[in-house]
């Protein structure tokens, strides 16, 4: 969602929330995972292989030592967070089929893994195209990944008051809850319920966080709004995405083209 078609955003609350950047004791923490027992390494060897895929910044090198990673040790705890990594790798690679083959790994380990469920419900309405003979299936689990995301987001426990992470805990929260009712409008537009897609995506706007203001949100605002005949709103919306560097793609401007577009159709009125 941000930034990007591919949705970057799922990945940027993946560092927020629940993938380990590092770890002590040979234990890998997961923050909002604290009321279950953490997955741990049973070895030193076991760890230093763990840290040997989470630390590479290549993506093929990543992928890589991930998966002789799982082969070396199948049934480690930490084999959740190999799957993450390669979930990552190929989200950056933009290959969908894998990216959403290791979302569902980790889903048959942790149903309820709060970036996966965001990371999955954005991404399959983005690969989805009316002609595809599965869509209605795929929009029905990008719409369950979703609400099955905001209703763990609602489960989290917060943060006590001296906890480092408390003061960015209402921010975070807020932004991953905006992610998946992004994803929400995105199933909403496909399936033509444009009044749902603006509202869903008008309160992903609101929820979003106000540092990282997402132009390809108010682009796809925009579209709802015009579908539903709103088109002053959908003009604000255009407005907002471009002056926020509009989406690019093919080599234009898509929330520039669409702007001038329904100027001119207003215009004509």
């Amino acid at each position: 969602m941000k930034k990007t078609l591919c949705t970057a955003a799922a990945a940027l609350l993946m560092v927020g929330f629940s993938l380990p950047a590092g770890a002590s004791a040979m234990q890998a923490a997961s923050p909002g995972q604290t009321a279950r027992k953490q997955p741990m390494a049973k070895t030193r060897p076991e760890y230093d292989a763990y840290q040997k895929f989470w630390g590479e910044s290549d993506t093929d090198k990543k992928i890589k030592n991930a998966e002789e990673f799982v082969k070396t040790y199948p049934q480690s705890e930490l084999k959740i967070y190999a799957f993450q990594a390669e979930m990552q790798a190929y989200q950056v690679k933009n290959d969908f089929a894998k990216m959403r083959q290791f979302g569902e790994q980790i889903l048959e380990i942790d149903p309820n893994d709060i970036p996966t469920l965001i990371t999955l419900a954005t991404a399959i309405p983005e690969r989805t195209q009316d002609g595809d003979a599965d869509k209605d299936q795929k929009r029905a689990a990008a719409e369950g990944y979703a609400r099955r995301a905001l209703d763990q987001i609602e489960k989290m426990p917060k943060p006590a008051a001296g906890d480092p992470s408390a003061a960015q805990w209402d921010e975070r929260i807020n932004d991953a809850k905006s992610q998946a009712h992004y994803a929400l409008g995105l199933v909403a537009l496909q399936r033509k319920s444009y009044q749902l897609a603006v509202d869903e995506i008008s309160l992903a706007s609101r929820l979003q966080s106000p540092s990282q203001p997402d132009p390809i949100l108010y682009w796809r605002l925009g579209l709802a709004n015009e579908l539903d005949n709103k088109r002053d709103d959908a003009l604000k919306a255009y407005e907002k995405s471009v002056s926020l560097g509009g989406v690019k793609m093919g080599g234009k401007d898509q929330a520039v083209e669409d702007r001038d577009r329904l100027k001119k159709l207003m215009e004509k009125k």
